[in-house]
């Protein structure tokens, strides 16, 4: 007979067996290992983005000076267009000399027609009956 009989375990808490604890372990080991696989295949994708982000950040540098190299070609070329243009303007001017009246010794200069107030003014044509009139302030382009 035992002293204690507490500690001789009622079943529920009996001690595993040795084959139960290797079986455990044995399982234990398999969850290990394939977490450990697991851990290393997230740090080598960890590793390949990495190196994927420094690729595409060399490539906007590299693109970055590819444009302002551009950008000083642009201006330099528009500058050029810029002067093109003016020359052409300049070569494809029509110069005229001021008009000078020419008048013979005994030719008199024509004087304007006096209108009178009609063409200033359109209700006095339509006093005297003529309807259809349009006023110089409504004439042109802008009147449309």
């Amino acid at each position: 007979m035992t002293l204690i009989p507490i500690f001789h375990g009622s079943g529920s808490r009996r001690a595993a067996s040795k084959s139960d604890v290797r079986a455990e372990n044995a399982k234990l080991l398999d969850r290990q290992l394939a977490a450990d696989d697991f851990f290393a295949r997230l740090i080598a994708d960890r590793d390949d983005v990495y190196a994927a982000y420094e690729a595409m950040a060399q490539r906007a540098a590299d693109a970055e000076t590819v444009v302002v190299c551009l950008d000083g070609q642009v201006r330099e070329l528009e500058a050029e267009v810029t002067a093109l243009r003016a020359r052409i303007a300049n070569q494809a001017a029509v110069t005229v000399e001021p008009a000078v009246r020419d008048i013979a010794p005994g030719d008199e200069a024509t004087q304007p027609i006096p209108c009178g107030g009609y063409w200033a003014d359109p209700s006095a044509w339509r006093r005297r009956g003529i309807t259809d009139v349009i006023p110089l302030q409504l004439r042109g382009p802008e009147a449309a």
